[in-house]
């Protein structure tokens, strides 16, 4: 038996079974940098992603597992566990580490200083663990198209974490080299800008008001966005190739 907790969670991450190394290390990410404990729906759809170096990743609706908990599950059962957390409005399955310690052991310099191949592939360093986030929440807001309803909206559980969340783990990160990937979010020639804010305006989080069907004008220039979200490497390029825009007024204060 191992005599260490290290011992113990080294010998689990060493028994994953080759095919499921890169997605039980996608999981343990998103469990460790994720802005709020994730539903399992929400967890699972990592799962639908064909990541590619230097691109933001491609969902495939047809790559999900039927039963989300056992997709979640079946590669670390032993390092996360579900717990069923009710509040006044509702109650979810929300995916965590099975103790405080496991998140603390894949994120040490202890572990990262072995160099073998279970630490190469486990080690969870902050940026990074952030970009691959922020790509999965890109990839799912640029996948949804102009025809999406509230009621298919509820189609894709990461969605709303995702308009919420993408730009606060972009800006951990830094997304200078992404900027042109990640400036498809802005191009006002596709539906993308204007989805985000319909499921989430970041310039209004309290704003809490009956979904509209379809999405709807925004309330400022896509520079607007970006600098209020404090991409700055984003607000750079669209102030160079939008130059007029530095001056537009929006929102509430009308500020430029």
């Amino acid at each position: 038996m191992p005599e260490t907790l290290d011992e113990t969670y080294e010998r689990t991450l060493r028994e994953i079974q080759e095919p499921k190394w890169e997605s039980t290390q996608r999981l343990l990410i998103c469990v460790t940098v994720a802005s709020r404990p994730l539903r399992v729906e929400e967890l699972a759809e990592i799962l639908a992603f064909d990541f590619k170096p230097g691109a933001i990743p491609k969902f495939h609706k047809d790559w999900r597992l039927k039963k989300s908990v056992e997709a979640v599950l079946s590669a670390c059962s032993t390092l996360l566990s579900v717990v069923n957390v009710k509040t006044s409005r509702e109650s979810s399955n929300v995916v965590q580490f099975a103790h405080f310690t496991v998140k603390e052991f894949l994120m040490s310099t202890r572990f990262a200083e072995k160099h073998d191949n279970i630490s190469r592939r486990y080690h969870i360093s902050m940026s990074p663990a952030h970009a691959l986030v922020a790509q999965a929440c890109l990839g799912v807001l640029l996948h949804l198209d102009k025809n999406i309803t509230t009621r298919s909206l509820t189609e894709f559980p990461l969605a709303e974490y995702a308009a919420q969340n993408w730009f606060k783990h972009a800006r951990f990160e830094g997304m200078s080299q992404d900027a042109v990937e990640v400036k498809q979010l802005f191009d006002r020639t596709k539906p993308h800008l204007s989805i985000w804010f319909w499921i989430h305006d970041p310039t209004a989080p309290r704003k809490r008001q009956q979904r509209a069907e379809g999405s709807s004008p925004s309330s400022g220039t896509p520079l607007h966005y970006a600098a209020f979200c404090g991409l700055h490497d984003i607000a750079k390029i669209l102030a160079i190739e939008h130059p007029q825009g530095v001056n537009s007024r929006r929102f509430d204060d009308a500020s430029t």
